[in-house]
């Protein structure tokens, strides 16, 4: 250790959590009091952490965001559901997949039967002060596209089904919990 390190442990190192990441939002209220899908088995400490968060604070009442966020040390690893090549996989191929239909969604989504992997990242799709649309765990450095039937649904340009259509061609979510 350098001369400039200090060493906290026990009861220092979480004294010095609690002063540098408050539990409390300075605003008092939550940057999203609604989850949309609150299926992507985030953690209470996760949530409350984007809740919290100074990056999305800042941002006004009613704004669309779609951010991607390293998570602190501190909390536990998000599960990652997404295979293919922008979480550094190979392209999915089709006899690896399968469709289904997810929970409450109006399509089905492209599945492989492979597991979940840690992320460290948490993707935030939401309006600000009013809801999060979604929260899920990533290993990649963006937000995946919607999948081609939810951005039909939502009425995207040709541009941007194509786009989500490429995308899912070459990846896959994992079938698994």
């Amino acid at each position: 250790m350098s001369d400039l390190t200090v060493r906290l442990e026990g009861k220092e190192l979480e004294e010095y959590i609690k002063k540098r990441f408050p539990k409390e939002n300075t605003m008092n209220k939550p940057n999203f009091p609604l989850l949309e899908h609150a299926d992507h088995n985030i953690t209470q400490e996760q949530l409350d952490w984007v809740n919290r968060h100074p990056e999305i604070s800042k941002l006004p009442d009613g704004e669309f965001m779609i951010k991607v966020l390293e998570m602190p040390f501190f909390l536990d690893d998000a599960r990652c559901a997404l295979y293919g090549p922008s979480v550094g996989d190979p392209t999915v191929e089709n006899h690896e997949t399968f469709l289904k239909i997810r929970g409450n969604r109006a399509g089905p989504s492209r599945m492989i039967d492979k597991p979940t992997r840690p992320a460290r990242r948490l993707v935030v799709i939401g309006i600000k002060g009013e809801k999060a649309k979604t929260i899920y765990g990533t290993r990649g450095s963006r937000a995946t596209p919607l999948e081609a039937w939810d951005a039909e649904k939502e009425e995207q340009t040709f541009e941007e089904i194509k786009r989500c259509r490429d995308f899912w061609n070459h990846h896959a979510l994992s079938s698994q919990e």
